[in-house]
């Protein structure tokens, strides 16, 4: 029988839990007849449950506060000021987070350089960050997030900044992240909506510019016919990304002096706007496939192929399997997601082109971090003129969950020519009074943990020292527009970030 007492201890023990109150108590007691031969069936936990490609952490519980603390950026110390707010409803299936960062210098190493002495870096002290508030667009940053719904539920809604997009199997977009430049913020929109029949997946990588965007959609033809469960899982669908003014050739100046390059333009005066470039129309169209071939109580084992071409350029296969598991010892639960593909595609095509830094590397392609010269070429430009014999590769995939205590997750992918390589990194601990991030990836892997270009790096931690006080720290490897870079032609170059903060408030 529950007892007040053991109600208490139940309350503590899980907070998030539904205790039942006394007088509940007392009607379960009396009918435990009843409860001793009823059958639970656990729910079969499916979707992403590793969040790989967030660039902050988002709290467990309702939070209302304001975040103050120092934030290094680009050189400069900032005094950083955040009222913000993340509140969450029907049980957590509905998220919105808003923030209003205000970041006030406070010290310029540079200017210290600059001026020759150290009082020089005070110079511009209590400005406002130049860049966070230029044009009308950045003021949607203020949306953090706005999420309903999980990745592969049958409505998923995110209007946000924090996550990273996939489309379908991932062989068009993967991962794509949008804020990867520290000077530019997109708040992008993803919508996925699945029935009996069929469904489709939308996103939107930017709400205020709409120049790159995907859509798939897929039927399950049998399902109209049949109750047979792996006949009904059959699909076929279609799938579109695009981004309509991808960088084609860096626009220059006239060469100086002996130089035969110019540097690079800019769409401002200054190192916080994007580089000027020629643009064309980048198209990747791509059907597949699927059939669910096993499912259980703890095993669903899912098969797919995917056809892939890009507009001017080659095309590729996959085919993949996906597995998710759930292995129960009494009341826990050990959850595993894999995913295991073989490709074959031809040099003018690249799997999976949209994806977690393509927002620097569509400007700066760089396959070969010991050959790096000031006449770099983009993305589109690099991929759709590569030549060579039709590529083999793997992608192999693996995330473990223990919920409520640990995430790890890991990816690798290779190739026969040995170039399109990729290494991914995650975990998670997700404690209720602290929480602790990482992810790593690297692009046209060679050399791992370099920090240099194409590493991208997020890192977060959060304590909750009183009920009303949080410290929170924040690493972060990403990249800025650097015009004094190979001699003043002007590069994205690498940005490593600290910040360290306090949030006052409390829970709801």
């Amino acid at each position: 029988m529950c007892t007040p007492a053991v109600l208490a201890l139940l309350a503590l023990a899980d907070p998030g839990a539904q205790v039942a109150t006394s007088s509940a108590a007392l009607e379960v007691a009396t009918s435990t007849q009843a409860v001793a031969t009823a059958t639970i069936t656990p729910e079969f936990v499916k979707g992403e449950f590793a969040h790989a490609g967030v660039i902050r952490l988002v709290p467990q519980r309702s939070f209302i506060g304001v975040r103050v603390g120092a934030l290094y950026q680009d050189e400069k110390f900032y005094l950083a000021v955040a009222p913000k707010a993340d509140l969450m409803f029907l049980k957590g299936r509905l998220r919105l987070g808003l923030e209003v960062p205000i970041n006030l210098e406070i010290y310029s190493l540079q200017a210290a350089a600059d001026a020759g002495e150290t009082s020089g870096g005070f110079d511009n002290a209590g400005r406002l960050r130049p860049g966070d508030y230029d044009e009308a667009r950045d003021y949607v940053k203020f949306l953090r997030y706005l999420t309903y719904g999980k990745k592969e539920d049958n409505l998923f809604v995110n209007v946000g900044q924090l996550y990273s997009a996939t489309l379908g199997h991932g062989q068009i977009m993967r991962r794509y992240a949008g804020n990867v430049d520290i000077n530019q913020t997109r708040v992008g929109l993803e919508v996925d909506a699945y029935g009996d029949y069929g469904g489709f997946e939308f996103f939107l990588a930017d709400v205020t510019r709409g120049t790159i965007f995907g859509a798939l959609g897929f039927i399950k033809p049998l399902a109209l016919f049949t109750d047979n469960e792996v006949a009904r899982s059959f699909s076929i669908g279609a799938s579109w990304a695009t981004d309509q003014k991808a960088p084609y050739k860096l626009q220059r100046a006239s060469p100086v002096g002996t130089s035969t390059l110019g540097a690079v333009l800019t769409t401002g005066d200054s190192a916080l706007t994007p580089p000027l470039a020629d643009t064309r129309a980048l198209n990747i169209f791509g059907v597949d496939a699927e059939l669910k071939v096993y499912r259980s109580s703890a095993v669903d084992l899912k098969t797919y192929a995917d056809f892939s071409m890009m507009h001017g350029g080659g095309s590729g296969i996959t085919v993949g399997v996906l597995g998710r598991f759930n292995f129960r010892t009494g009341d826990t639960v050990h959850l595993l997601r894999t995913r295991l593909e073989l490709r074959t595609y031809e040099a003018n095509f690249l799997p999976s082109y949209f994806d977690s830094i393509y927002e620097f590397q569509k400007y700066q392609f760089s396959p070969d971090l010991d050959n790096l010269t000031a006449d770099y070429a983009t993305k589109l430009a690099y991929i759709r003129n590569r030549t060579g014999p039709r590529r083999y590769g793997v992608y192999a995939e693996a995330t473990y969950a223990l919920p409520g205590w640990l995430v790890l997750a890991a990816v690798f992918e290779t190739e026969s020519q040995g170039e399109d390589q990729h290494l991914m990194l995650h975990a998670e601990i997700p404690w209720k009074y602290l929480q602790i991030f990482a992810t790593y990836h690297q692009r046209n892997l060679s050399r791992p943990f370099t920090l240099q270009q194409n590493d991208l790096l997020y890192a977060g931690a959060r304590l909750k020292v009183l009920p009303i006080l949080f410290l929170n720290g924040r690493v972060q490897k990403t990249f800025a527009w650097d015009p004094a870079a190979f001699d003043d032609l002007g590069a994205y170059g690498e940005q490593l970030n600290f910040q360290v903060d306090a949030e006052f408030g409390f829970e709801l």
